[in-house]
Formats: C-alpha cells, structure tokens, sequence
C-alpha cells in the first residue's frame, strides 16, 4: 500500500483542526447574550415592584372607607347630637338617648395610647335624665365619691361635679346637675370640658354643633326622624 495521500485529507486516526469564529461572529453573539440579560433583569425588577412601593415612589391615593375617615376628620364631620331609643322591656318604656362625640383626639401612654376622643351623653330612663361622659380609650381618676371637671359652654364656664359610674367602670364618669348641664346643652354651639385622668392629669375635648341639643326625649324622637 502506497504512504501517499491525497493532499489535503487527513491522515487516519488524527482529529481536525477546529476553525477559528470570525470576529463578526463573536460579536453578535456578544450582543444577543446582552440582551437576553438584559430582558431578564427587566422582567425581575418589574416583578419585584408587584409587591408594594420603595424609594422616592409614591403610594396610591387613599380610597373607600379610609378617605372618607380622613375627610371626615378634617372637616369636624358627625360632631352633631345623634338620637337613639331603646325599649325597657320591663318597664314597657322606651329609654332616649343623645350624643355627641369631640372634635379632637387626646394621646394617653400605653395601654391607651393612639388617641382617644370623649362621647357626652344626654339620657332619660326611668330614673330621670343624667348626663355622663364616656372616654373611647382610656382611665378616669376620682376618688371614692367624686371629683369635678370643668365645662365651658360657648364662653360661660361651670365647674362639673362628677361621680364614677355604678357598675365601677373607668372610662365612664356621670356629672351631678344635669338639670343646669342640660339647659346649657340645648343652645351651646361649642361646648369645651375638662375632665380627670389617670397619671395624664387633666385633659380637655371639644365639642362643635351647629344645633343646640333638642331635650326632652319627646322633641328629640321627633328630630331624629
């Protein structure tokens, strides 16, 4: 057997010789692999920012419940006398009731921290009418019989004496002279008390109406229809 080959083949047993990419090739081969990272950094960043806000982004705008809450506490809105009525099924009458809820919010140390507005309320049950103030969050101080606040009804001032409630509630507080607290009540347009608490001393709510409170219970069943 002849050792001469055709040119150019190769001999046997051996491996070609690998050919070189062309710098052409390499380069558009550099740009695809680019892109290919780039559109996946993309597609993460756009997933990540599904969860929630960062940085300098601004959150969306409040909507539903909550603008109303906010619009609500701007404008002093519900700070009028609200009337309701229940039955006494024992008695076979009906008990009425009007309140009123302060315009603003006091903060108290935890465990009432958070701010905490005051409801007044104007009653009639079969005892007669009281007058008492309930805190939403928070702990009256009295002693054991009573304490005193203060009440100031559009301009004229009247020192409130108070007593705790039956049940020994502390969040609870009855003012003694309804009468004359009523009498006030139903031509005062801003009505601004000054009550007791415990370890926060004194602390004052106001209270804005358009309309002075409609007292008896008859005249005020007729106002809430």
């Amino acid at each position: 057997m002849s050792d001469f080959h055709t040119p150019g083949a190769q001999p046997p047993g051996s491996v070609p010789p690998k050919k070189k990419m062309s710098g052409c090739v390499l380069a558009i081969l550099i740009v695809v692999g680019l892109f290919i990272l780039f559109t996946i950094l993309g597609a993460i960043g756009a997933l990540s920012g599904v969860g929630g806000t960062s940085g300098n982004v601004a959150a969306p705008a409040a909507t539903g419940t909550a603008a109303a809450d906010a619009t609500a506490g701007a404008a002093n809105d519900g700070s009028s006398w609200t009337y309701t009525t229940d039955k006494d099924e024992v008695r076979n009458a009906t008990n009425s009731f009007a309140s009123i809820t302060s315009d603003n919010k006091v903060d108290f140390d935890f465990p009432y921290n958070g701010g905490s507005s005051l409801q007044m309320t104007v009653r009639h049950d079969h005892r007669g009418d009281n007058v008492y103030f309930t805190i939403s969050k928070g702990q009256f101080v009295c002693g054991i019989e009573s304490c005193s606040g203060e009440m100031n009804v559009d301009g004229a001032t009247r020192r409130l004496s108070l007593s705790t409630s039956s049940d020994g509630s502390y969040d609870t507080l009855f003012a003694n002279g309804e009468a004359g607290i009523i009498k006030a009540l139903k031509t005062g347009k801003k009505i601004i008390v000054e009550l007791p608490f415990y370890q926060s001393g004194n602390q004052q709510f106001t209270f804005t109406t358009a309309k002075g409170l409609t007292w008896p219970p008859a005249k005020a069943d007729q106002a809430a229809k």
